[in-house]
């Protein structure tokens, strides 16, 4: 596909998220319904659709000033302007390509030229209601996260050191033509450099040797203590990359169990358990209810506003609503006060968000700690967004 053909893809895919629609529901009506696109258009197609989301506010502004409504169109043509590309590879009237500029859109292609330096003025590319709960959260971080929350998130792979090491996955890796490198301050991070949508089918992945997962969501679990922990309970386990994670690194010594109200999630789990060789006990609502008071420690993942992941879900940023964070604030607490009590004395629960906000983070452990004084604080530590991955918030509860 020429970049008028994928232009025009993109506009449609754009145009159906304004409109209200799921953005991965969309991209797959489209792949599915444009089946002579190759797998690279496909892949070129949501990159392009991802960045106009991560730079939404930014490439609106200068459409908006030309009282030019917001739509798949407008964005595209600002966001050919803002990474510099050649406007008449684009929109090119041709049968397959989005219409010639209008009166309108040729002025702002002449204001662009004008003005080419300042013709983009710095936008914070989050919804606006949570601009000041980010600065109150972010504090001297908030540029910086602001900033990168416009680039695309880099790739990491976890090694599952229960097979194998980091070495033995690089040089496999580059027999396929896929080069990695060893992150710094990790046990089993690799960050991917090239040809990353190889890795599913390498043989390292299909025989379990390793996964895709964020690095600090890796490190979250790392960076933890669990040397007193035997008996674990992933409680909002979802497809269980936490507790894989940590088996992984405990290299299988350990009971492992896992909870999630869905259980669409906890059969990916399963799968990939079974994959990866590690023993993990699945549990339903009746069994977790039974085990009450038996663990010595509890991993809680909670839903979250997914702030800190914003890069990598871009769509998420601009379907967020005050009325969500409130309804999420109520059930952060809930998940905490009901995961309490399948604690043993002296137990440990660990509370992990990937939000950037307060309100989910501090904010909810500080409520739940005035409310719980049979628990003391132990740690907290923030991640941020950036090359060693996305922002997750972890803090460690002790039960005395």
């Amino acid at each position: 596909m020429r970049d008028d053909a994928r232009a025009r893809a993109a506009i449609e895919i754009l145009d159906n998220f304004l409109t209200g629609s799921h953005l991965n529901q969309t991209l797959a009506k489209w792949n599915k319904d444009n089946k002579f696109a190759g797998s690279s258009d496909r892949e070129k197609i949501r990159d392009v659709v991802f960045d106009v989301l991560r730079l939404r506010n930014t490439l609106k502004y200068p459409i908006k000033l030309e009282k030019i409504r917001e739509s798949g169109r407008s964005l595209m043509l600002s966001y050919v302007l803002y990474k510099n590309l050649n406007i008449e590879n684009f929109f090119t009237g041709s049968k397959y390509g989005p219409n010639v500029l209008d009166t309108h859109e040729r002025n702002i292609l002449e204001k662009f030229f004008l003005i080419k330096d300042d013709f983009f003025q710095k936008k914070y590319d989050v919804p606006d209601f949570l601009v000041n709960d980010l600065k109150l959260s972010l504090c001297q971080n908030f540029e910086r996260v602001m900033s990168g929350l416009g680039e695309r998130a880099p790739i990491f792979v976890r090694v599952n050191i229960m097979k194998t090491d980091l070495s033995n996955v690089i040089e496999e890796l580059k027999g396929e033509g896929i080069s990695s490198e060893i992150c710094s301050n990790s046990k089993q991070g690799l960050r991917i450099l090239n040809n990353f949508r190889r890795i599913k089918m390498s043989k390292m992945f299909q025989e379990g040797l390793l996964e895709f997962q964020d690095l600090n969501s890796q490190k979250v679990i790392e960076e933890c203590d669990f040397s007193e922990q035997s008996k674990i309970l992933d409680f909002c386990a979802g497809a269980g990359g936490k507790i894989l994670c940590l088996a992984s690194l405990l290299k299988g010594k350990g009971n492992f169990y896992a909870f999630d109200i869905d259980r669409k999630k906890l059969k990916s789990l399963e799968d990939r358990a079974k994959k990866a060789g590690i023993t993990v006990n699945l549990l339903d609502e009746k069994e977790i209810k039974e085990l009450n008071g038996s663990f010595d420690c509890i991993i809680l993942d909670v839903p979250c506003s997914g702030s800190g992941a914003w890069r990598r879900n871009p769509q998420q940023k601009w379907r967020i609503t005050q009325e969500n964070i409130d309804n999420l604030n109520d059930l952060q607490l809930e998940l905490l006060k009901t995961a309490k009590s399948l604690l043993k004395r002296k137990g440990k629960l660990i509370y992990i968000t990937c939000s950037l906000l307060k309100s989910e983070n501090e904010i909810i452990v500080e409520r739940f700690l005035v409310e719980n004084p049979t628990f003391s604080f132990f740690r907290q530590k923030h991640y941020y967004p950036g090359g060693s991955g996305d922002g997750f918030y972890c803090a460690e509860l002790k039960k005395n």
